[in-house]
């Protein structure tokens, strides 16, 4: 049990908590100050652990100051301790979230508080493989088909991250700014297609962006091709998928008479 304070530690007491309310209130300047960022951004799929960011925290007393996660979007996936170190504590999926928000609360001794706010942006690693919509397709195309004609369209799709700029280049006639295609700056999410196997003499081509299937040859009618396509990120992370294409009858001939013998 503690003893009630007397004569020159009362005395003490009140005129410490006097200034702090001085400093807090009637100047209107808070105690606990913060210095540190107010956005970060960290790495998907870090260990626990991982710093994410330090706070420096000051108390214009120097008084011992206590900090806490006052709110936070997941409390389960960051912790802080008294050296203003946020660190995480979870698993951090950029394809389940894309950011956290973090208020740090730092209390003395004497009961002041401030608060600070910072903003977790998860950042994209290739850690996904493309998936084919379809794994086992069948399609069909006439023997007569012309070079070109779509036979399939494959679809496979990245749960990673893809982000383009638009780029310009200058008209050297007009000296203007015009569009010039794009450029990527976090590719991680895109797929790249490819027929693996089974396309006997080069019969179909695949486009590598568009996946698109087209006729590359000579089909002849009741052919049936067995191919194996491959969808692929930058990475190399791969899935594949099987697509049977049968050629079926035109009607290229006509009737013909035969005379009885």
């Amino acid at each position: 049990m503690s003893r009630p304070l007397r004569g020159p530690e009362r005395m003490a007491f009140l005129v410490i908590l006097s200034v702090a309310l001085l400093a807090s209130v009637c100047y209107g300047q808070p105690v606990i100050t913060f210095s540190g960022p107010t956005q970060v951004a960290i790495n998907e799929e870090p260990s626990n652990g991982t710093l994410v960011t330090t706070l420096l925290v000051d108390d214009q007393f120097g008084s011992a100051v206590t900090l806490s996660l006052d709110r936070v979007d997941d409390f389960a996936l960051f912790t802080i301790n008294d050296s203003g170190e946020l660190r995480t504590a979870g698993r951090l999926d950029r394809e389940t979230r894309v950011s956290y928000s973090c208020t740090v609360r730092g209390r003395n001794t004497l009961g002041n508080e401030n608060t600070h706010s910072i903003q977790v942006n998860v950042r994209d690693i290739n850690d996904n493989a493309p998936i084919f919509t379809q794994r086992s397709a069948t399609a069909a195309v006439l023997e007569d088909a012309p070079v070109g004609t779509v036979a399939y369209v494959a679809r496979a799709t990245d749960a990673d991250q893809v982000e383009r700029i638009e780029v310009t280049r200058t008209n050297p006639l007009t000296g203007l700014q015009e569009p010039d295609g794009f450029r990527y700056t976090v590719s991680n999410g895109l797929v790249f297609y490819a027929i693996a196997s089974g396309n006997l003499n080069n019969t179909f081509h695949i486009d590598r962006d568009s996946g698109n299937i087209t006729v590359n040859g000579t089909l002849h009618v009741n052919t049936q091709y067995t191919l194996v396509l491959n969808a692929s990120d930058p990475d190399g992370l791969h899935d594949t998928a099987t697509l049977t294409i049968r050629v079926g009858d035109a009607n290229d001939n006509s009737p013909v008479f035969y005379s009885p013998a």
